[in-house]
């Protein structure tokens, strides 16, 4: 942790918290410049099983990265079995720890940034150019990924399979802790954990 992030982060909220941290402190600089070297353009697939019901949405939790970061999602390719499903939209959106009216601090998503998925959907589900961002990704919250598809029938022993491109580029650290206003509470995917998948029924 930097000096500097311990004179931004509020008194009361602990001098360990997860937007303030630079870095996985089990990392040297010179290591998380290799690491973001490697993964500055990265893949995750994810599968679930769903369940009888019409689906409408697709939420995927991921880690943090191994320091503080933004990242830019460039394509994406769901499928329900084998068969392609379209992506309407694609929202992104960190997970950043907020203060509570009490004092207290909470993890919580940030407000969605959003875009039309068509262009990622062309030249086979790739497509060169940055479509929209999540701001600053504190390394003990992830971030979360939304993609919203045409209404969809499921039944029960059908699988979800997603997999998500994107750019990861390291930045400062997000310190400062804002007030919690009407962001839902998730739970934090520190950097290491493992992506997970949740399907959304309406």
């Amino acid at each position: 942790m930097s000096e500097a992030c311990v004179e931004v982060c509020p008194p009361r909220v602990p001098s360990y918290a997860g937007n303030c941290l630079a870095a996985d402190p089990n990392f040297a600089p010179c290591q998380v410049r290799k690491i973001f070297a490697d993964q500055q353009l990265g893949k995750v697939t994810v599968q679930a099983a769903a369940i009888a019901g019409t689906m409408v949405a697709i939420e995927i939790a991921l880690p943090g990265f191994v320091a503080s970061a933004e990242a830019c999602f460039r394509a994406v390719r769901a499928a329900l079995g084998a068969t392609p499903l379209g992506v309407e939209i694609v929202r992104l959106a960190a997970v950043r720890q907020t203060l509570e009216p009490d004092g207290s601090w909470v993890w919580a998503r940030e407000s969605w940034n959003s875009e039309q998925a068509e262009p990622a959907q062309t030249k086979d589900g790739r497509c060169p150019c940055v479509i929209v961002c999540a701001g600053c990704i504190p390394p003990d919250g992830g971030w979360r990924v939304r993609l919203e598809v045409p209404a969809t029938s499921t039944a029960l022993g059908d699988v979800v399979n997603v997999t998500i491109e994107y750019k990861a580029e390291a930045k400062a650290p997000c310190c400062t802790i804002e007030p919690r206003c009407g962001s839902p509470i998730v739970p934090a995917l520190p950097y290491g954990s493992m992506p997970t998948l949740t399907i959304v029924y309406a």
